[in-house]
């Protein structure tokens, strides 16, 4: 209400993305830190991983640094389409927004608290793995890791390429947090994360038994599901489904912040 807009806007059939990643950062995440002040700034960085249609209006999440004052936002896509989509830039039209290395930014007035973001496009590989942070030794750039991963409508029971990133981000305890459409779905992919958790770790026991990674996978994480306040209005239209079924209808954390979160 405040922004002004109409209830019959077609803004609210877009800006749950952008409003999913502010609930996901600071009530499923608690990330963000209130003591921030315009001298003393709070810079996070967040890899968003699977993105798609979010690709069409990359301006769109300007709207968080409206929602976070004082906070300097560096928001990275990840995912198939964000590859294809540089890699063909890069080939067909080399002076395209595209190629740049920040590809959107925006700084929100001061009036209005001041924060910012910046968003960059990873074109190495359309994955989040550990090869994301790879250095040429083949060992893990442990400071290149950012604050938190998010990702949007997941799907994380039916996509593999989601079993890198719950694993990764268990083994080094990064803040990781998604959306999923169904409420039957995110429910059922609590439980099994654990097992997920323990089975990667039993791989790893031989090939690099180090203690603090193995005690992060095996850590007993409390992964309660929301309904997101942000999805978008109205029950999506598959004629086969009558269970709660929403985009970004419904949030949980793969890897709950540790810092805020009971383990």
């Amino acid at each position: 209400m405040w922004r002004g807009l109409d209830l019959a806007s077609p803004a609210a059939l877009l800006l749950d993305f952008p409003l999913s990643v502010f609930y996901l950062v600071t009530k499923v995440l608690g990330l963000i830190d209130p003591s921030s002040t315009p001298e003393n700034r709070q810079k996070l960085t967040i890899h968003y991983i699977g993105a798609e249609v979010e690709l069409n209006f990359l301006p769109l999440f300007s709207e968080l640094a409206l929602l976070l004052p004082s906070t300097d936002i560096t928001l990275i896509f990840f995912g198939n389409a964000v590859a294809k989509l540089i890699h063909r830039a890069q080939r067909e039209h080399s002076n395209s927004l595209a190629t740049r290395e920040v590809v959107w930014e925006y700084k929100a007035p001061e009036i209005s608290g001041g924060g910012s973001l910046k968003i960059q496009l990873h074109s190495k590989s359309g994955i989040w793995s550990a090869a994301t942070f790879e250095r040429p030794d083949r060992e893990i750039d442990l400071k290149g890791f950012p604050d938190a991963l998010v990702g949007l409508n997941a799907g994380i029971v039916t996509y593999p390429e989601w079993t890198q990133p719950v694993n990764f981000a268990a083994t080094f305890d990064i803040p990781f947090a998604i959306t999923e459409y169904a409420e039957q779905t995110i429910r059922q992919s609590a439980p099994d994360l654990p097992a997920a958790n323990e089975f990667f770790a039993m791989q790893c026991e031989a090939r690099f038994p180090d203690p603090t990674l193995l005690a992060n996978l095996r850590k007993n994480r409390v992964r309660p599901v929301t309904v997101n306040p942000f999805h978008r209005p109205g029950q999506r239209t598959l004629p086969h489904v009558r269970s709660p079924n929403l985009y970004n209808g419904f949030a949980m954390p793969i890897v709950p912040n540790s810092k805020t979160s009971p383990s």
